[in-house]
């Protein structure tokens, strides 16, 4: 094996799939409207932007004043931060498209709402179809969320946005109106184990002749309408109806799959209609703030299995944000591992590559309340140390940029590093229940400490993942889109992140660079590639190869194919049962070796994670999480290695709690380094400082 320095690098496979844009179309510009991000926020100041998600129940429907006081009074400290970038809250208004899709264009008209079916004998949502509002309540509430920022925050700007699904069910849900006048709007193209009738809204279609009055077409849907053009047309009626000024296109309304991996073949009617559809709701309602959202799974695998190419969406000009469904902690006691906190750092990762140079917005989700499912019955209180080990890993998990503007590689000196634009926080609520003030509180100042620290930040430690998306197209060009061919490897590298390997920064690179590469890679599956890309490749210092006997042949260095036991992870059935494979352990173990930082020292079957990072002063910064299921109380032994502290010219005399800074661990001294040992009850996370016994040295900006 080769051996490896601090900084490792994993080759990251990021699909995206070939599309031929049609030739009339040609990308519409932002009008600017929205703040630019530029590079996921890296040309203004990072982690500005503050978003809340709640139920549109939550607010008084005939006298919306008094419950929206309420919420500002609550959250006030909440958007303080947020005076420079995008404050805003985005409602859940029944759901699904329909909402959109079914206004007829009269104010007084009724909102159609699911009507959902208890789910395993439980109330499985907030709408149980038991209400009833008007697009003009609808409006009120709009209107006096505005109104009440303009006098608790003194903004004038405040955005309320509503999200949408573009299913034609969830949860058993009887959908109340489009599914049934109009099923041509949607196709199957995944199954849900969930509910395993519901279809997917699909852009490619074209709607049939419908003479009812819709507020874009008065006089009814002429024949071969397409889905695309009505849906933007009905967004823009609505939009200045109700004053809805943000469109959160969510499951659904970005492909033909959500939450599962297996591929059905790429489909580019869909995506360009999608693509159309964005164009349109710039052209007729400019000032809309469009915002994407994610799967709840693998970056790469929703291009690929929900013909959906974030990369090439973003670079069109239409898209303003995206979010990365990293709402793991309400899935912990449900065992679906690909959605644990843990295994999400890698796909925001991903995503901030992907989003490299678009100018679009990032957001992680902060999930504060399980308000909609009630997958767990835990309050805010007992899940508070899995959300503040979210809180600092997501605000951290940064982008290096490895080339300058000549293209050549290498960091160029200076760069800063990239970092969400903000903070989307779900829900603030359960019904008529929002977080307590103490509550609210708590999540406000470790938010803003976190932020504080990430802004400092110079340099992430540990594990880099390279996003190389032109070597992913020559990967999955050729290949059969029903075979598995690499689209899991966010996932596969979130397994390392819950066996506690320090996963925390992503980049993006050329092809040209792999010449000129000398750092070791993780290499996902090199299958199809042209010889000489092979060649360079090959030339490169080699970790770790992830794929098949074909697809890693050839290479002189370790090999895995997590396919072969972890499905891979598509439903994560051995996962369920298996939280912590040996397979997986002794694979970090080694990993570990060649990476040469710091390192648990404890034994095999324990999630426990480790992230680390260094800020301007040059202080070491550490992030410890117990907090996966079936967390139990662990002795922690967190080893600096002696060749690593000589690298990094620092002798670590203590460590201290940022919470508690009375708190503090003494080391002993090792053959092979100095080894702390912390106790770390279950369901806890820990943010401690390297105090050093001599001066440290400054980091090189990174």
């Amino acid at each position: 094996m080769i051996p490896m320095h601090h900084t490792f690098l994993i080759l990251k496979l990021a699909f995206l799939a070939l599309v031929t844009p049609l030739s009339a179309q040609i990308p519409f510009q932002s009008t600017g409207a929205v703040p630019a991000a530029g590079d996921c926020a890296s040309r203004g100041v990072p982690l500005t932007d503050r978003w809340l998600e709640g139920d549109f129940r939550f607010f008084d429907r005939d006298n919306p004043k008094s419950s929206v006081d309420a919420f500002f009074e609550r959250f006030s400290g909440y958007y303080e931060a947020s005076k420079d970038g995008v404050a805003g809250i985005m409602l859940n208004v029944g759901w699904f498209a329909d909402v959109v899709l079914a206004y007829s264009g009269t104010l007084d008209s009724q909102v159609p709402l699911a009507v959902f079916r208890p789910l395993d004998g439980e109330n499985s949502g907030q709408t149980m179809g038991d209400d009833v509002w008007t697009y003009r309540q609808v409006q009120g509430v709009v209107s006096a969320l505005k109104e009440g920022a303009r006098r608790h925050l003194g903004r004038e700007d405040f955005r309320v946005g509503l999200l949408l699904l573009g299913w034609s069910s969830i949860y058993y849900a009887e959908t109340p109106v489009w599914f049934k006048e109009h099923p041509e709007s949607f196709r199957w193209g995944r199954r849900s184990l969930t509910d395993p009738h519901y279809l997917f809204l699909d852009y490619a279609s074209s709607l049939r002749p419908d003479s009812r009055r819709y507020a874009a077409f008065p006089d009814g849907i002429p024949a071969a309408t397409r889905l695309p053009h009505f849906l933007a047309a009905q967004w823009a009626e609505l939009s200045r109806a109700t004053g809805f000024d943000t469109l959160l296109l969510r499951d659904g309304m970005l492909g033909l799959s959500s939450y599962r991996h297996a591929s059905p073949a790429w489909d580019n009617d869909c995506f360009e209609g999608l693509r159309t559809c964005l164009r349109e709701i710039k052209r007729l309602a400019p000032k809309t703030m469009t915002i994407g959202y994610s799967v709840g799974g693998s970056a790469i695998a929703e291009l690929r299995s929900g013909s959906f190419d974030l990369r090439t969406l973003a670079r069109d000009g239409c898209l303003d944000a995206w979010i990365t469904q990293s709402w793991g902690c309400n899935w912990i006691e449900q065992k679906r591992l690909e959605l644990t906190p843990a295994m999400q750092v890698p796909i925001i990762l991903v995503h901030r590559a992907l989003l490299e140079g678009t100018g679009v917005k990032h957001y992680p989700v902060f999930n504060m309340l399980d308000a909609y499912e009630f997958l767990t019955t835990k309050t805010f209180a007992e899940r508070w140390q899995a959300l503040r080990w979210e809180i600092w890993a997501y605000t951290h998990a940064s982008l290096n940029r490895y080339w300058d503007t000549e293209g050549t590689w290498g960091l160029k000196e200076g760069a800063p590093l990239s970092m969400a634009s903000g903070i989307y926080g779900s829900w603030f609520h359960v019904r008529d229940r929002m977080l307590s003030a103490e509550d609210t509180e708590l999540l406000t100042r470790e938010t803003e400490k976190a932020v504080t620290d990430a802004r400092a930040t110079t340099k992430i430690g540990g594990i880099n993942m390279v996003v190389h998306d032109d070597f992913a197209r020559r990967c999955n060009g050729s290949a059969d889109p029903f075979a598995y061919h690499g689209e899991n490897v966010d996932e596969t590298a979130g397994l390392l992140v819950r066996a506690g390997l320090p996963i925390l920064s992503s980049s993006r690179i050329t092809e040209r660079d792999f010449a000129k590469n000398n750092q070791p890679l993780l290499l996902h599956n090199p299958v199809n590639l042209p010889l000489d890309l092979l060649a360079a490749l090959k030339r490169s210092p080699i970790a770790l190869v992830v794929g098949s006997a074909d697809t890693s042949a050839g290479f002189d260095a370790l090999k895995w194919n997590p396919a072969e036991k972890f499905d891979p992870l598509g439903d994560g059935r051995r996962l369920r049962y298996e939280l912590m494979p040996k397979e997986v352990s002794d694979l970090s173990s080694e990993v570990w070796k060649g990476i040469g930082g710091p390192r648990f020292l404890t034994s095999p079957g324990q999630c426990l994670h480790l992230q680390y990072w260094w800020t301007a002063e040059g202080s070491l910064m550490l992030l410890i999480g117990n907090i996966e299921v079936g967390a139990k109380s662990a002795t922690v032994e967190l080893l600096l290695p002696n060749e690593w502290l000589n690298d990094q010219k620092m002798s670590p005399g203590s460590l201290v709690d940022s919470s508690e800074p009375n708190r503090t661990w003494q080391p002993t001294r090792r053959d092979e380094g100095i080894v702390f040992t912390i106790d770390m009850a279950a369901n806890t996370s820990l943010v401690c400082q390297a105090i050093s016994n001599s001066a440290t040295p400054k980091i090189r900006s990174r």
